[in-house]
């Protein structure tokens, strides 16, 4: 596994957690540095994909429309707009 594969797999799950235990003072600049990281980091193969995935999990924070999930809703909407 490469650093590349480290660096996304580290901010995928840094996004989550902040996503499901909340925000704090300083969890968006976190977040926009692991996602700068991330992004020096994508090969040119997967360049397609990874935007392909940035828009679906946009459409889906935007939407919250999984807020309407009984007892996990609220936590699969905050883990999406962690993502």
């Amino acid at each position: 596994m490469g650093v590349a594969k480290i660096v996304q797999l580290v901010g995928v799950v840094i996004a989550l957690i902040f996503g499901l235990i909340g925000e704090f003072e300083y969890s968006d600049v976190i977040i926009a540095i692991l996602g700068i990281a991330a992004g020096i980091f994508i090969v040119k193969e997967d360049r397609v994909p990874f935007l392909i995935a940035t828009i679906a999990l946009i459409a889906a924070s935007v939407q919250e429309s999984l807020s309407s999930i009984p007892t996990a809703g609220e936590y699969i909407n905050g883990a999406m707009g962690g993502l």
